[in-house]
C-alpha cells in the first residue's frame, strides 16, 4: 500500500468494535472510514477522531449532506470507487510521498 511506502503504518478494522478498540490501543494520526459497517455506521469513530482533533475522511457511496447532518460538521468525503493514493495525499498532506520528499 502506498501509505506504507511513505513510512506510515496502516491498520485495518473490519467492524465498529474493532475500530473503537484500535483507537484506544494504538497511536492514530489519520483515518479512512467506510461509512456503512454492516448494520452500523462509523459515526462514533468519526466523533472520537473529532474530539482528538485527528484528520479523517469517509469513503462511501452515501450522500455527503446526510453524513454532514448526522456528524454536525462537513467532513472530507470520497465517493466510491476511489484512488486510495489520492485519498491518502489529501488526508496526510501534500509532499509526504518519497518522490516529493527527495531531490536529485
Amino acid at each position: 500500500m502506498e501509505i506504507e511506502i511513505w513510512g506510515h503504518e496502516c491498520h485495518v478494522a473490519y467492524d465498529l468494535a474493532s475500530a473503537m478498540e484500535m483507537l484506544g490501543e494504538i497511536p492514530v494520526h489519520a483515518a479512512l472510514l467506510d461509512y456503512d459497517l454492516g448494520g452500523h455506521t462509523s459515526l462514533p469513530i468519526a466523533m472520537e477522531l473529532c474530539e482528538k482533533q485527528l484528520p479523517f475522511a469517509f469513503v462511501t457511496g452515501r450522500d455527503v449532506g446526510e453524513i454532514s447532518r448526522k456528524l454536525g460538521i462537513e467532513p472530507l468525503v470520497f465517493t466510491k470507487p476511489v484512488d486510495y493514493a489520492v485519498v491518502a495525499k489529501s488526508l496526510l498532506g501534500a509532499g509526504t510521498s518519497p518522490s516529493e520528499t527527495h531531490s536529485d
